[in-house]
């Protein structure tokens, strides 16, 4: 399907990332995503957060720049963002990624994409493993 924006950005945690916090903020944005018809995975670790959105332009825009005005985080910064014919994750209206139960050179790979270089690669790379991490949970991801 044509007219699908994909983006993908990273940010801080400003408090710690406890279970239940994140449960409550997976169950909302499952709930709040499943009425926009939005897809996604979120990968949560070491207290930062790293978040694919799929789904109409203006949808993914809008709540975009309502997470960029969330102060449950900061330094945000955007990875990625295109068009796409395919959702990647069109099963998940929010797959979780444990990013604490990653290798953490997986972890340390996804950090480094706070800086600007080969960011497009590296994304693309990164948003392909949490796909096999989700359709395989209990595989090993290194």
């Amino acid at each position: 399907m044509s007219g699908y924006l994909r983006l993908t950005y990273v940010s801080r945690s400003v408090a710690p990332l406890g279970r239940e916090r994140l449960a409550n903020l997976l169950q909302t944005s499952e709930t709040h995503n499943a009425v926009l018809g939005i897809t996604g995975v979120l990968c949560a670790g070491r207290n930062h957060f790293m978040q694919t959105l799929e789904g109409i332009e203006e949808h993914v825009i809008t709540l975009y720049a309502r997470i960029l005005r969330d102060e449950r985080h900061r330094d945000c910064a955007l990875l990625d963002i295109g068009l796409v014919d395919t959702p990647m994750f069109e099963r998940w209206s929010m797959g979780f990624v444990d990013g604490d139960a990653l290798d953490p050179r997986l972890l340390d790979h996804m950090l480094e994409l706070r800086t600007p270089s080969q960011r497009r690669d590296r994304t693309a790379a990164l948003m392909q493993a949490f796909l096999e991490r989700l359709r395989n949970p209990s595989q090993s991801m290194s």
